[in-house]
């Protein structure tokens, strides 16, 4: 699922972090994405097994101060996109802090439920 989702915040054509990986001494990108695995948690179970999982991610999305009107509409376009790959969506994102004064962040959350232990080992 991570590379779905991955591959899926690649159609973007922006620089993709995991949430705190980047150098605290390197410049931040104009605009770019960061994410977190939140959980992956059972959903569902049959013969003593797992049969489904729910993956939960959140995107934080951070763009020059400027840029910051783009905000709400970058949001809907990742909204559409996820939801058009079996993605659920919980409204259309939320602000949060940015470590550097030039940026501002926003953030949703996403889930995925996936259906079978095979997709999932594959994970």
């Amino acid at each position: 699922m991570r590379e779905q989702f991955i591959a899926l915040l690649q159609t973007f054509g922006l620089p993709i972090f995991l949430q705190g990986s980047l150098n605290k001494n390197a410049a931040y990108p104009s605009s770019f994405f960061t994410y977190w695995n939140d959980t992956t948690e059972d959903n569902a179970h049959y013969d003593n097994d797992a049969i489904a999982f729910n993956w939960q991610f959140t995107i934080y999305y951070y763009t020059q101060n400027e840029n910051a009107a783009q905000m709400d509409g970058v949001f809907l376009q990742i909204r559409n996109l996820f939801k058009q790959n079996g993605w659920i969506m919980t409204g259309v994102g939320y602000d949060v802090p940015s470590d550097e004064p030039t940026h501002v962040g926003r953030a949703i959350d996403v889930y995925y439920i996936q259906q079978n232990n095979k997709e999932a080992n594959n994970g």
